[in-house]
């Protein structure tokens, strides 16, 4: 079974940047957005953007 993983970096305690560079690059085929995602606003959109392309790209029974 393939297991695709889309990380979205964060750096609060609970998320430390260098984790999610660790997973991205441990995991086969994981892809990593940009960090900081959260601002300002149009890159925020983008990355909600990029997220529903991923969910529509690897989701079993999706339109796209």
């Amino acid at each position: 079974m393939l297991v695709l993983v889309l990380v979205l970096p964060d750096d609060v305690p609970g998320h430390p940047l260098q984790t999610s560079i660790d997973v991205a690059s441990l995991a086969p085929n994981a892809e990593i957005t940009v960090f900081p995602w959260k601002e300002p606003e149009e890159l925020t959109q983008r990355t909600i953007d990029r997220v529903r392309r991923f969910l529509k790209a690897h989701v079993r029974g999706s339109s796209g």
